[in-house]
């Protein structure tokens, strides 16, 4: 993966953390999947939040070419089909209600299989 398609986040909430210890579930074969993952709250137009959405429109254009636009609006009318999202759509399950503080932010879902290096 080249610089360019890495954005360093700053100025964000954490929330779901799983980056000391992984979240660990199973795949469709009962065998334990390990992932570091979390989730980064930030207002709507913060600028980390921007360069994440370039990063994402010009990765759909190398990959989709003139299928790029209809790509990303297909997975932005989806959520179960993308990393990034209002926090409104951040549903607890047990509720039904958006998660406290998600209301009015936006966020941004990272993983790994590797555990991330904290600086």
């Amino acid at each position: 993966m080249s610089n360019e398609n890495v954005v360093m986040l700053s100025n964000v909430r954490v929330s779901f953390p799983h980056i000391i210890t992984p979240q660990v579930n199973k795949d469709n074969k009962g065998q334990d999947k390990i992932n570091y993952n979390a989730a980064f709250l930030m207002p709507p137009g913060h600028p980390d939040f921007l360069k994440v959405m370039a990063v994402v429109k010009r990765l759909a254009d190398d990959k989709w070419k003139d299928q790029a636009d209809a790509t990303i609006a297909m997975c932005n009318a989806d959520p179960k089909k993308r990393f990034y999202g209002q926090g409104s759509e951040k549903i607890n399950q047990k509720t039904m209600q958006p998660y406290t503080g998600y209301t009015g932010m936006v966020f941004v879902n990272c993983g790994s299989k590797q555990q991330p290096q904290i600086i």
